[in-house]
C-alpha cells in the first residue's frame, strides 16, 4: 500500500462461507520433509545438475549404469539376504538423503538385519539411526561411510565403483569412486520393522544415504 493510504473494511453481521470448503485448505509441503534431498548423479556433460561434495563434483549417471546402478535396478549385498534398490529418479532430481532425522518408512515386516547404502564425502562419516518397531519399540544403529574416494574401510562392504566423475562447468575429473554398504546390523526378528530414523547429522564428513534394505527374516 502507497504510504498514507487507507483501507476500509465492511462487516457482516453473519458469517460467510468464502474459503471455508474442503478444497480451500492451502497445500501442506510437510509430506517432502523426508524424502531425499540431494542431487550426486548427473549426466554426462550436465555437471551443473548436481553436487555430491558441495565443490560442484558428482557420480556420473553414465558410468554407474555400467556399474550396474541404473536407476531403479536392484543391488544385491552377497550372503546377507539384503538387496537394494537404486533410486529411479530424473536428472537434476535428489537421488540421496543428506540425512537430518528423516524418517523412512519400510515394509511392515520381521527381519533379521538392515544395512545402508550410501558413500561419504570431505572424509568419513558416522552417526546413529534408529529402527522403529510396528510395538512401538526402537532399536539404535550405529552407521559409518568411508569416503567415496576411498577404498572400503572397516564396516563397509564396496557395491560400486566408477572411473571418473562430473563437474559442474562440464568437465570430467580421474580417480576411482565408490558407493558402499554398511555391515548388516542385526535386528529382533520377532518383531515386525516399521520404519528407520535416518541420523539427526553425522561427524567429520557429510553422509550420503541412497537407499535402505533389510534382510527377511528366515532367510
Amino acid at each position: 500500500m502507497r504510504s498514507g493510504g487507507t483501507l476500509d473494511f465492511g462487516m457482516s453481521a453473519t458469517p460467510g462461507t468464502w474459503e471455508t470448503g474442503a478444497d480451500d485448505v492451502p497445500p501442506s509441503y510437510t509430506d517432502g520433509a523426508d524424502a531425499r534431498n540431494s542431487v550426486g548423479t548427473t549426466p554426462d556433460g550436465q555437471g551443473n545438475l548436481g553436487s555430491m561434495d558441495f565443490s560442484d563434483w558428482s557420480l556420473s549417471r553414465e558410468s554407474l549404469a555400467r556399474a550396474g546402478a541404473s536407476p531403479g535396478a536392484r543391488i544385491p549385498l552377497d550372503g546377507t539376504g539384503i538387496t537394494f534398490t537404486w533410486p529411479d529418479v530424473e536428472p537434476g532430481k535428489p537421488d540421496n538423503w543428506l540425512p537430518h532425522g528423516q524418517r523412512i518408512d519400510l515394509e511392515d515386516a520381521p527381519a533379521t538385519a538392515i544395512s545402508f547404502l550410501g558413500l561419504a564425502t570431505n572424509g568419513p562419516a558416522a552417526g546413529t539411526a534408529t529402527v522403529e518397531y510396528t510395538d512401538g519399540s526402537a532399536q539404535q544403529i550405529a552407521i559409518e561411510f568411508t569416503d567415496w574416494a576411498a577404498a572400503a574401510s572397516a564396516g563397509n562392504t564396496e557395491l560400486i565403483a566408477v572411473t571418473g566423475r562430473n563437474n559442474a562447468n562440464g568437465s570430467t575429473g580421474g580417480g576411482t569412486f565408490r558407493v558402499f554398504a554398511t555391515r548388516p546390523a542385526a535386528l529382533d526378528p520377532g518383531k515386525v520393522v516399521d520404519a528407520v530414523i535416518l541420523p539427526e547429522g553425522s561427524n567429520q564428513g557429510a553422509m550420503h544415504i541412497f537407499d535402505v534394505a533389510t534382510s527377511e527374516a528366515g532367510r
